[in-house]
């Protein structure tokens, strides 16, 4: 005889007394198939968000992918940034037109962010922000150096003398950069010994 783990009662009645319990939060996957969905938010013991209570209704059929495709973690690290109003967390990706209207003061907030820490506006896959323009700059004169003074190798004496002088970077990450100053006007084109 076979027997299922999931006991089903017919007909039984919403517990509207947990429903009303609490503050919900109404979350739009606005990439995702989760579509609406809302959440209960508690604090645990060690001070953590946790979510406490999941709702799911709508018109459209709720699937594997629907589920899979809620994720906890993002939506949490999303409600605490919007309670703390500092920048968004990485889950949070790109905000286009919809985000800012709907996260009131995040283009004002990372354009004081960019602003403060002078970037380039270049990031790397990881999202880390990219280098700051004086580091641009240090590593263009100190290549363009290296390169007048010994062309066949001068991304190594580059990145051995950044490297005493407290800066260090991968070989990869020279080139990026470097492609980088080609593209901001800090080296010439033609400074190039690929």
């Amino acid at each position: 005889m076979k027997h299922s783990r999931w006991d089903i009662t017919p007909a039984a009645p919403l517990p509207l007394d947990e429903l009303a319990a609490g503050s919900w939060l109404a979350v739009d996957d606005t990439e995702g198939d989760a579509g609406r969905l809302f959440v209960r938010v508690a604090e645990a013991a060690d001070g953590r968000l946790v979510i406490t209570g999941l709702h799911m209704s709508g018109e459209g059929e709720i699937t594997a992918n629907t589920l899979r495709a809620i994720q906890p973690a993002a939506i949490l690290r999303t409600i605490a940034w919007r309670e703390s109003g500092v920048a968004p967390p990485r889950s949070v990706g790109e905000i286009g037109p919809t985000g800012l209207a709907r996260f009131e003061g995040v283009a004002d907030e990372l354009a004081t962010v960019a602003e403060a820490t002078e970037q380039t506006g270049d990031e790397s896959r990881r999202g880390r922000r990219g280098p700051t323009r004086d580091k641009l700059v240090r590593l263009a004169e100190t290549y363009r150096r290296h390169l007048r003074a010994d062309p066949r190798d001068p991304v190594a004496a580059t990145l051995r003398e950044l490297a005493r002088g407290g800066l260090p970077i991968a070989r990869a990450t020279a080139y990026r950069w470097l492609d980088r100053c080609r593209e901001l006007g800090l080296l010439d084109p033609r400074e190039d010994n690929r």
